[in-house]
């Protein structure tokens, strides 16, 4: 009885593992960085990241804080935004 159980078991647990999430990456929807260059030094706002995602065709933006601990996912509709001890932005690009 529990030789037949057990592959019944792993038959279901096999079964779960096949539903993943969906992923939040849109395809199609790439970032670019290369005309950030104007927001260096721009204090960090709601204005800042709405403009960055415009200028960038990014989905989302992750500010990066100094000693910020960061995944290391590459996710190309995502830009990163690096600021300094006061919330300047010191660097941008995409992942």
């Amino acid at each position: 009885m529990i030789r037949l159980a057990l592959p019944l078991i792993a038959l279901a647990a096999g079964g779960c593992m096949q539903n993943s999430p969906p992923k939040t990456e849109v395809p199609g929807v790439q970032c670019n960085a290369n005309g950030l260059k104007r927001l260096i030094g721009q204090q960090r706002s709601p204005e800042a990241e709405t403009l960055a995602k415009q200028l960038s065709n990014a989905k989302t933006v992750r500010w990066l804080e100094p000693g910020s601990v960061m995944t290391m996912d590459f996710r190309p509709d995502r830009l990163n935004l690096n600021v300094d001890e006061q919330g300047r932005i010191t660097s941008a690009r995409c992942g």
